[in-house]
């Protein structure tokens, strides 16, 4: 076989495209790779940016409960401070504790049942801001009626004497899935549920000087002051 034979030039032709495709194979492979690179350090930059952010917060929530700290009457000082020598709490924790110190509300130290009455209560209390998440969602009203006429059917068996004794294993349980589900609702929605949680914190601690219902529930005062909702939801990016 010569150079002019046409049998050599075909399989010369032959094997120039086989090196052909295997160096196009190659430098497609090499794309790929460096594909997946600039996205692993792309997604290293939105982590780190991400720390930076949490961490700017979080030192700023310090400030913020150290400030709140020094108004609050020197009980409520000397509660937050017993409860400083326990693993550090969530701010949201800490803003509930201070909220209920001040509305006198009891917190054991140790894990028990509560009252009959406080159990009750804050059932009701879950149950109405459940129903506010129905109806927010645009669900019928009938859907919210219906809850609420459950919860008040089981209140009133209760007062007959025909609900069970409460398990505090799955109380905790329940309350545990109830927050980390809530945390993943705001995750779905885009929200930063941090500062939706200090904006309502703000909001609650303007019912001051409190009063409650029959049930013991805390009720706005003159000076009470709605959450923000909505601009803080702008300053998060939002745009409705």
């Amino acid at each position: 076989m010569t150079t002019g034979d046409p049998e050599y030039a075909a399989t010369l032709a032959a094997s120039y495209e086989r090196d052909l495709r295997a160096e196009r194979q190659r430098a497609d492979a090499a794309e790929e790779r460096m594909r997946v690179m600039q996205a692993a350090l792309d997604q290293a930059s939105v982590v780190e940016a991400l720390y930076e952010h949490e961490l700017t917060a979080a030192r700023s929530e310090l400030a913020d409960v150290a400030a709140r700290a020094l108004m609050l009457p020197s009980p409520v000082r000397d509660s937050l401070q017993f409860e400083a020598a326990r693993p550090r709490p969530s701010q949201l924790a800490t803003d509930v504790r201070a909220f209920m110190a001040l509305a006198g509300q009891a917190m054991p130290s140790a894990p028990m049942v509560p009252s009959r009455e406080v159990t009750l209560l804050r059932v009701r209390l879950l149950t109405e801001e459940f129903v506010e998440l129905l109806e927010a969602v645009g669900m019928q009203s009938e859907t919210a009626s219906t809850v609420r006429a459950f919860i008040e059917r089981q209140v009133e068996a209760d007062a007959c004497g025909f609900m069970g004794k409460v398990d505090l294993v799955e109380v905790a349980d329940a309350l545990a899935d109830l927050r980390f589900v809530a945390v993943g609702f705001d995750a779905a929605c885009g929200i930063d549920g941090d500062a939706i949680d200090r904006e309502v914190a703000r909001s609650n601690f303007t019912k001051a000087p409190f009063t409650m219902r029959p049930d013991g529930k805390v009720t706005k005062s003159a000076s009470y002051e709605p959450p923000r909702i909505a601009e803080v939801l702008r300053a998060q990016g939002w745009r409705p």
